[in-house]
């Protein structure tokens, strides 16, 4: 099931002015989608990884 930006938040006891809900709503639709992307790609198909190395100086 899946649930708007507005009632995870309200589920959540988190507060949002109403003129933000609209921008909320809309980068909340953003994500659920990459998610989707993400879900749905084969870990094979994956070329790119990110690694936080401690220092600057690493390649």
């Amino acid at each position: 099931m899946s649930y708007s930006a507005k009632e995870l938040l309200e589920q959540r006891q988190i507060k949002v002015n109403p003129k933000r809900i609209d921008e909320v709503e809309s980068r909340w639709k953003a994500i659920v989608e990459m998610r989707k992307n993400i879900q749905t790609t084969k870990l094979a198909d994956a070329d790119i990884c990110l690694v936080n190395t401690a220092g600057k100086d690493h390649i």
